[in-house]
């Protein structure tokens, strides 16, 4: 594909590498999907009103804190390393990570009486917790931008070419449901688990979406046989003229 270059060497390095920072985009996917969900289950508490409220659900913090702070943290470090398509395909995700670290380090006002006033003031989470969906809701509308389009034609796959379709408008539509859901429970102060269904749905279609764009570079980079077999999961793309290109 014009525009781009390839210079690989296939070493154990270069594998290591490239399968490690692969399984780690997975999952973080999965991730996002599972931890929303698996904190209610096992934190021995009741469904709080938000996936926020765990961490004042004890009042030592306990399992639910733990679980809550060490899945933003994770979350926050992945995208923070994240490294897409396009120097904008970064930014999106590298704010999306700054935003999802805030949330854990800075919490919401506490509801409860045995309260220890958390990190900074409570606005910052609100605010960090809007912008970390707005960006999740970003990377949807960007998916790959430019090169990943680029790559899809140059292939020719029309069902490659609409599943990204698919998974951008599904996706996206559901986090779009779940942000103006979570707005209106804001502005009418639902006092019920409303809100923290909401956000699952927001972290688990994202999840959805991420895991998704995965598996469709992986089947697309099968589409190219300019590299050695099996090795299409560890290509990477590299901006610069001439040659074909491989998605990371």
């Amino acid at each position: 594909m014009e525009g781009f270059n390839v210079d690989i060497k296939w070493d154990s390095a270069d594998y290591g590498i490239e399968s490690t920072y692969r399984s780690l985009r997975y999952f973080a996917a999965i991730s996002l999907i599972l931890m929303p969900a698996l904190i209610p289950l096992v934190s021995g508490v009741p469904l709080q009103q938000s996936l926020s409220a765990y961490y004042f659900a004890l009042p030592d913090g306990g399992t639910p804190r733990t679980l809550f702070v060490m899945f933003l943290s994770f979350l926050g470090c992945i995208l923070l390393a994240y490294r897409g398509l396009t120097q904008l395909d970064n930014y999106i995700h590298n704010l999306a990570g700054v935003f999802s670290l805030a949330v854990a380090l800075f919490p919401m006002a506490c509801l409860q009486k045995h309260c220890i006033p958390g990190l900074g003031p409570t606005w910052i989470h609100g605010l960090s917790a809007g912008l970390m969906f707005a960006g999740a809701l970003a990377s949807v509308a960007y998916a790959g931008g430019k090169p990943l389009r680029d790559k899809l034609n140059e292939v020719g796959d029309q069902k490659l070419i609409d599943r990204l379709l698919q998974i951008r408008l599904l996706s996206g539509g559901f986090m779009l449901v779940g942000i103006t859901a979570f707005v209106y429970g804001a502005i009418e102060k639902l006092d019920t688990p409303y809100v923290y269904w909401v956000e699952y749905l927001g972290f688990a279609w994202f999840g959805i979406y991420w895991l998704r764009l995965m598996i469709l570079i992986d089947d697309l980079n099968t589409k190219d046989d300019s590299a050695p077999e099996g090795a299409s999961r560890t290509l990477r793309l590299h901006a610069a003229k001439g040659g074909k290109a491989r998605l990371p």
